[in-house]
């Protein structure tokens, strides 16, 4: 399932889309030395974590605390972050 979160950034170039469980998600490449200090910017509840995509292919990538999930809006209809946002920019009532 995916929900929205007040958090999203765009530091690295992107690789490719993949999806994750039907969901799209963004491979984007990172130097390992940068990502001690990329992992320290990342605010609560969200964190970083393994994640298995729909290849069986186990990546880094954005997690949430559970804490943060009550009352958020469950986005997982959109397909993916940036379609969510895509569809909020053209019908910001469609959340």
């Amino acid at each position: 399932m995916l929900w929205r979160s007040n958090t999203d950034r765009v530091l690295w170039p992107l690789i490719f889309i993949a999806t994750l469980s039907g969901i799209a998600v963004e491979i984007w490449a990172m130097p390992s030395q940068h990502f001690g200090n990329f992992v320290a910017g990342v605010p609560a509840p969200l964190g970083i974590g393994s994640v298995q995509l729909d290849t069986g292919e186990w990546v880094k990538g954005f997690i949430c605390e559970p804490a943060a999930i009550p009352g958020a809006p469950e986005i997982t209809q959109f397909g993916g972050w940036t379609h969510y946002l895509r569809v909020m920019v053209c019908s910001p009532a469609a959340a």
